[in-house]
């Protein structure tokens, strides 16, 4: 599976909220829930932002020390 280098910068800080996601990536709402898209698309048996991260980290692709949760 490739990840776009977005997607890469989006998957430690998808335990957020989504306007600091935002302000932090500096994308719209809209950009935003396309890149949310394509990680559901990326990672089919996951349904839900908070599983797509956990199985990110078991597959190796982030680290747990890199994931923001405030």
């Amino acid at each position: 599976m490739e990840l776009t280098k977005r997607e890469r910068e989006l998957l430690p800080l998808l335990c957020l909220p989504h306007s600091k996601i935002r302000e932090r990536l500096r994308i719209s709402e809209g950009t935003l829930r396309a890149h949310i898209t394509n990680l559901l698309f990326k990672f089919p048996e996951q349904k839900n932002k908070s599983s797509i991260v956990v199985e990110a980290i078991k597959r190796g692709i982030i680290k747990l020390e890199d994931v923001e949760t405030k």
